[in-house]
């Protein structure tokens, strides 16, 4: 290093050191404040109101610093492993508990059933295949609840009887023939088929 080199060293540390160091509030006769890095004037009044820190002090503080960001960490790292063991028992709780069975979980299935069946549910369009299939699924349904009835009303005219399931018979007096082949007798509007 050379002593030009040495000489600006010196002098920008002098520099740093000087703007670094003590401030002084001063107070003039007129009532005029100013700040300084100088004492004030035998005509002023005021005193020093921030000196300049020792090294120690500056280590002390860095240290203390360094201390509450490092309590800060911890303190958020102990926060991220307590929301990760919350999310794990939550998580494990729900594998372990059996499935809620309220009425809005059944009716979001009822309403899944009903739209998977609906005739109109491909993409807005009528699906004469589905409408075909559920009309075949109302008179299967029609046939098994005539088989499982035994009785039936009966609305007659003109010689033909029908029932309230679309059901022919023929013949007349208290015996008529169903469309199906059975045999019923009548009393009143009422056929009892066996």
């Amino acid at each position: 290093m050379t002593t030009t080199e040495l000489a600006i060293f010196i002098a920008l540390s002098l520099a740093a050191t000087v703007a670094g160091a003590q401030v002084h509030r001063c107070e003039d006769a007129t009532g005029k404040l100013m700040f300084s890095d100088r004492p004030c004037d035998a005509g002023q009044s005021g005193g020093q109101i921030l000196r300049q820190r020792t090294q120690a002090e500056i280590q002390q503080e860095r240290q203390q610093a360094y201390e509450a960001e490092s309590r800060k960490q911890d303190r958020r790292f102990a926060e991220q492993e307590r929301e990760l063991a919350e999310q794990e028992r939550r998580m494990l709780m729900q594998q372990t508990q059996p499935p809620v069975d309220d009425w809005q979980t059944r009716k979001n299935r009822e309403n899944a059933a009903t739209s998977a069946g609906s005739i109109a549910n491909n993409g807005s369009r009528w699906d004469a295949k589905a409408e075909a299939e559920r009309a075949a699924q109302r008179r299967e349904e029609s046939r098994r609840r005539q088989a499982a009835q035994k009785e039936f009303m009966l609305t007659c005219t003109g010689g033909i009887c029908t029932d309230e399931y679309g059901a022919s018979y023929s013949g007349s007096g208290a015996t008529l023939f169903r469309s199906d082949g059975r045999t019923c007798s009548v009393t009143g509007s009422v056929a009892y088929c066996q």
